[in-house]
């Protein structure tokens, strides 16, 4: 008996059906590429396979797959399975490992993050105790039609928005997206901005649908938005103040619209963002300020593409364009800060180059030296501009050699970027008097 762990296990059951002349494998859940992975194809051995369809978390792509294969592969369905069985007559394989990811639609990269157990075994009982239990289901199980597996494309494509994500929620929204880029949920959840109310039609129907429902609940509408938004959608809602500036107005979602205002998309408020399957994902003041500083340049985008019923006053977008224009704005200053670090280096070498010069005229500065080798130039050229005048620069001035004073290279064009107003004025003041 051997323990295999969600590494070790595929490798072991490729194994094991590459050398056996039959299998058996009672695996609930299989994700994209599975049959591949373990080393399933057209030209395998007679191999018999129960899944679960009807779970929403086997992928029905991949059952199509295996049924079309070959007359050597026969798959069935039942929807009581849950477990992982592996087996051959050379060796049988028993634990968590789904022929996908631990019964929760969750497919390619994400497979990696879990952790799996399984165990080996070759004791002869086991195996003929396994192959009796799995020939038991197998026979109550049922052969696969067009129809479940139309339902189970159903089925997997609702699942998909509730599986799990591998990181933790607790990071703010913005900082969950972007662990978690390619979870389907985003493409649900929503940025409204608007500065424009509902027409007076609007309001009225909406104040009689208000009155009908009769509760405490909090209930809104988006007025002509029906191509931008769909049931079940989130929303982060953002009212535009009449002197531009941008308010948080809480988070909502979508509910089923009324057959007598096709044109008004209700919206209940929520108290939180908490998507099915999730619970809470915090929404910090952090993401508050990055939606924030996102919107005017979305709002711009918008006016620009000319989108129906959208514009500078009005929009509707995926959070996940925000995000992407967030990152690229943190893109932008990341490589803004190894342009600077670039730059102070050159500065650096400008301030060595200054010594040099000086020496040349017979100016040797000791203490200069000693300065750049312990601070920097940056650093040091700060601190001799914002201290009193020195002798050094009298010198200079008195051969008319300014041009070698740190005065005079730090208000350089091109050295501008790396000091404060305070300095640059504090030289510049120098220069003149």
């Amino acid at each position: 008996m051997k323990l295999l762990t969600e590494i070790e296990a595929p490798r072991t059951i490729g194994e094991l059906l590459a050398g056996a002349e039959t299998a058996k494998l009672a695996v609930a859940f299989w994700g994209n590429e599975a049959a591949a992975a373990l080393g399933i194809s057209s030209n395998s051995k007679p191999l018999k396979i129960i899944c679960n369809l009807e779970s929403g978390a086997c992928n029905p792509s991949e059952i199509r797959k295996l049924l079309t294969m070959t007359t050597n592969i026969e798959v069935r369905t039942n929807s009581r399975l849950h477990a992982k069985v592996y087996w051959t007559p050379l060796g049988v394989v028993i634990g968590s490992s789904n022929a996908s990811a631990n019964g929760l639609a969750v497919e390619g990269k994400e497979l990696s993050s879990w952790a799996e157990a399984n165990v080996l075994t070759t004791a002869p009982t086991m195996l003929e105790q396994t192959s009796t239990w799995f020939d038991a289901l197998f026979a109550a199980s049922s052969p696969i039609t067009d129809s479940d597996l139309n339902l189970a494309e159903k089925l997997w494509r609702r699942r998909q928005f509730s599986r799990p994500m591998i990181v933790k929620t607790d990071v703010g929204l913005i900082e969950t997206v972007r662990n978690n880029l390619d979870h389907p949920i985003w493409t649900s959840v929503k940025v409204a901005c608007w500065q424009d109310g509902l027409s007076a039609s609007a309001a009225s129907r909406l104040s009689a649908i208000l009155d009908d429902h009769r509760s405490d609940e909090d209930i809104s509408a988006y007025e002509g938005w029906q191509t931008y938004l769909a049931e079940g959608d989130w929303i982060f809602d953002f009212f535009i103040e009449t002197d531009g500036s941008i308010s948080f107005n809480d988070v909502w979602s979508i509910i089923p619209p009324l057959p007598s205002s096709p044109d008004l998309s209700l919206a209940l408020k929520r108290k939180n963002f908490a998507p099915e399957g999730f619970g809470k994902i915090e929404f910090t003041d952090e993401d508050k300020r990055g939606l924030l500083h996102a919107i005017p340049h979305l709002l711009a985008q918008r006016k620009l593409r000319k989108l129906p019923e959208q514009d500078e006053r009005n929009a509707v977008f995926d959070l996940l364009e925000a995000v992407e224009y967030l990152n690229s704005v943190a893109k932008g200053k990341k490589s803004k800060t190894h342009d600077t670090s670039s730059l102070e280096k050159e500065f650096h070498l400008a301030m060595i180059r200054v010594d040099d010069e000086a020496k040349k005229i017979g100016h040797n500065a000791t203490k200069f030296r000693e300065m750049l080798r312990k601070h920097g130039g940056k650093e040091t050229a700060r601190r001799l501009v914002t201290s009193p005048a020195s002798e050094t620069f009298t010198k200079f001035f008195l051969k008319g050699r300014v041009d070698l004073t740190v005065e005079a290279l730090v208000v350089q064009e091109r050295w501008k970027p790396l000091f404060s107003e305070d300095v640059l004025r504090a030289a510049q003041l120098r220069l003149r008097a």
